[in-house]
């Protein structure tokens, strides 16, 4: 259950302000710039996997069908697949799990705005200047320059 959920974790995608999707590539997105006023590290929830949980769930009610004998191997096999699918969500979420930012802004334009951002941001501190670049889906990365 852990190998299928670190490989779950290799196929997800960055939302790390360094880091570009393919799709994201040749595209053009709006820039401004503003003052950072305050940021905090942040913790970010991880996310469950629903083909992970089934297959845990599978795994486990087919291994503990094979504890014990008539009624109880149904009851095993139940328990067993339960528990095995709990395990393998709060699994997938610890694994999942990351840090970043909350940043507030002040733009230039005067408007106060706060981001959650994930991923590390080097050398912030209030009172500097950070780009803020939003794309044509309204997501925004913040950089400092």
């Amino acid at each position: 259950m852990i190998l299928l959920s670190a490989m779950t974790v290799g196929c997800m995608t960055s939302t790390e302000p360094n880091v570009y999707q393919r799709s994201q590539l040749q595209r053009s997105m709006t820039t401004t710039f503003g003052t950072l006023i305050t940021y905090k590290p942040i913790t970010i929830e991880g996310e469950g996997n629903v083909i992970l949980n089934v297959a845990g769930t599978a795994i486990g009610a087919i291994a503990g069908a094979h504890i014990g004998g008539g009624t109880g191997r149904l009851v095993s096999g139940i328990a067993s697949g339960v528990g095995a699918g709990y395990a393998t969500d709060a699994a997938t979420k610890a694994l999942t799990r990351s840090k970043g930012y909350e940043l507030t802004v002040k733009l230039n334009n005067g408007d106060i705005v706060t981001f959650a951002q994930e991923g590390e941001i080097k050398g912030l501190q209030v009172g500097q200047t950070l780009k803020l670049t939003r794309d044509n889906q309204g997501n925004w990365r913040i950089d400092n320059q």
